[in-house]
């Protein structure tokens, strides 16, 4: 394990000896569910995983709902070259409509919406120097049809 520091943030980062392993992907909001697996499998494949999340051992510390967070996630991943990005943004809070808080809506907002658009938009430059770069976005299956019911899903389903 290698430990680094960047504006006073821990940051714990595995490196990788299989191979010819690509540098710099990034799997953000890689603290559990969908993008903590994404991370386990590109390191698997011999990747160099950034792991990024608001709170969470092992992974770089950003708030990725607002653009200088997924500036400061983007500069820290610069000097890695990166390749790959993949934006699985998530958060969760449920209630009806006449029970949900305005602070809980903006937070689903900005973390599930507004995040990939501001990391896309801090990584552009980069990304569109690689060749072979890739950017990968997900969203909620229930963005296709399912519990319509469910706020949650309005911004998750943005990206789609």
């Amino acid at each position: 394990m290698e430990l680094d520091k960047l504006d006073g943030k821990r940051q714990e980062q595995e490196s990788h000896a299989r191979g010819s392993s690509p540098e710099g992907r990034v799997a953000l909001g890689a603290a559990g569910g969908l993008g903590k697996a994404i991370a386990t499998e590109l390191r698997e494949r011999g990747a160099d995983v950034h792991g990024v999340d608001i709170v969470s051992e092992g992974v770089f510390h950003a708030d990725l709902s607002t653009a200088s967070g997924n500036r400061d996630v983007v500069a820290y991943v610069l000097a890695t070259a990166p390749d790959i990005l993949v934006l699985n943004p998530g958060c969760q809070f449920i209630a009806t409509l006449d029970q949900f808080p305005d602070a809980e809506w903006n937070c689903l907002r900005s973390v599930m919406l507004d995040g990939p658009f501001f990391a896309l938009k801090a990584a552009w430059p980069a990304l569109t120097k690689s060749s072979g770069a890739c950017v990968v976005v997900t969203a909620s299956p229930v963005s296709y049809g399912g519990r319509a019911r469910r706020l949650r899903t309005v911004p998750r389903s943005g990206p789609r």
